[in-house]
């Protein structure tokens, strides 16, 4: 049974669960809500999704057996550049391998040759479109170090790609704003193979090198100038505001380690005049960034209840967290750790759970780091 490895207090016996998982066990289970006998009965959840909530989606995942964590760094640099929404569509496209090149019309027929129409010389695929055509090797070798180029053009397309979207850190050949140059570097050779095949009048003035990165330093530009309207925006707005008389405050915040997983909690009890009551910070083991905010609003109950607070304001940068509270959200809620945050709540004591932008829990943000 569970609950018999639940100590008296509450918490899981560690002496007795050490000895029969590995570490890696043992930290999931450490962000675990422990059965407690005043908890609600067990309900079952859908294990492949955060929220344990079903989903067709990830039914037909788990069922494809689709691993798609070895492509979640790449998604995550390609929509953090700053270019063109059109440019990180066409890289989406690309990844998938779903752009309408002469191969695949052929394949589909919708055209009598699968050669390209650029050069003629060989089957076009976006391998060939992005690096062995004629403008794509005219365009690389102005750009690539000379001593790197074989590599850059001979090494496997996805392997290609990965690493100069999302790990370009490593590349030899890495130059300032690289991914974004590389990105908007391949969109136009596409676009410019497009329009020959379209037959479009589409007849540039400049060059694809200079076409790429006046795109880039504009785009760079504007990101620049979006940055410094966002800080005088923030400077202006008011952050942290104190309680009113007779209350305190308390801010929470978690941390999870996107490479390992692991995850922090801490939270800060201030009072009417701005001075710290009680702080807090702890491991919780690991789990969905979710679960680790929902760990701090608990524990922050925990604390305010047992010092003896009973005019309580608490401040959250999850709004999840506060849709899974007035129930509009069915994430995690059959959790035995959301059962335990709505028993706390229920308590008898004058409390407010709301949610505040980031700006807002600084503090908090740093003590669960």
């Amino acid at each position: 049974m569970v609950s018999d490895m639940v100590s008296a207090s509450g918490d899981w016996n560690w002496s007795r669960i050490c000895t029969l998982l590995p570490q890696e066990v043992l930290d999931q289970i450490a962000a675990i809500q422990p059965p407690q006998g005043w908890l609600d009965s067990d309900t079952p959840g859908w294990c492949w999704k955060v929220s344990q909530q079903f989903t067709t989606a990830s039914a037909y995942d788990f069922s494809m057996d689709i691993d798609l964590s070895s492509l979640y760094p790449i998604w995550n640099k390609v929509w953090s550049l700053s270019i063109p929404q059109r440019v990180k569509t066409f890289l989406w496209l690309t990844i998938h391998n779903r752009n309408l090149t002469n191969a695949k019309r052929f394949w589909r027929h919708l055209t009598v040759s699968a050669l390209c129409d650029v050069c003629g010389s060989a089957m076009e695929d976006m391998d060939h479109i992005l690096r062995h055509c004629r403008p794509a090797r005219g365009l690389w070798s102005r750009v690539v170090q000379p001593a790197f180029l074989s590599v850059f053009l001979n090494m496997p397309f996805d392997e290609w790609l990965r690493n100069n979207i999302g790990q370009s850190i490593d590349t030899p050949w890495y130059g300032p704003r690289w991914e974004a140059r590389f990105a908007v570097f391949c969109w136009l050779l596409w676009k410019d193979r497009c329009s020959v095949v379209i037959g479009s009048d589409f007849n540039p003035k400049d060059d694809l090198l200079f076409r790429g990165n006046r795109l880039v330093d504009e785009c760079f530009q504007g990101a620049t100038n979006r940055l410094m309207v966002s800080r005088h925006e923030q400077a202006s707005t008011p952050t942290w505001c104190l309680p009113i008389p007779g209350w305190v405050k308390g801010n929470v915040d978690a941390f999870v380690n996107t490479n390992t997983g692991q995850a922090a909690i801490g939270g800060l009890i201030r009072d009417a005049c701005g001075d710290s009551v009680v702080g807090f910070t702890r491991p919780i083991g690991r789990c969905s960034a979710l679960v680790a905010e929902l760990w701090a609003l608990h524990d922050m109950l925990h604390y305010a209840w047992n010092r003896g607070f009973r005019k309580v304001l608490i401040e959250t940068d999850c709004l999840e967290v506060i849709r899974i509270l007035q129930r509009s959200s069915p994430s995690l809620s059959s959790t035995g750790l959301v059962a335990s945050i709505m028993y706390l709540t229920a308590l008898t004591w004058e409390l407010v759970i709301r949610h505040v932008p980031r700006s807002g829990n600084t503090l908090a943000d740093k003590l669960s780091k």
